[in-house]
């Protein structure tokens, strides 16, 4: 049997997987997902949760694309 070797990105703001859209802390690199982002611009400022940057959080995907 084969397992497949690959894990989802951990969200720094829930602990859990980032499933969907992946957004990344440009100072620290920290991961999220969407709605940890909506929760982190609601409730935070915007900061991330690790470095408490007020960073343009990016999304991952987009940068995939380029």
């Amino acid at each position: 049997m084969r397992w497949n070797n690959i894990n989802p990105a951990v969200d720094a703001f829930t602990g859990g997987p980032v499933l969907g859209d992946q957004f990344k802390c440009q100072k620290c690199g920290s991961i999220y997902g969407r709605e940890s982002v909506n929760q982190l611009v609601a409730n935070n400022l915007g900061r991330c949760i690790s470095c408490e940057a007020q960073s343009v959080l990016l999304d991952i995907n987009e940068e995939d694309n380029t």
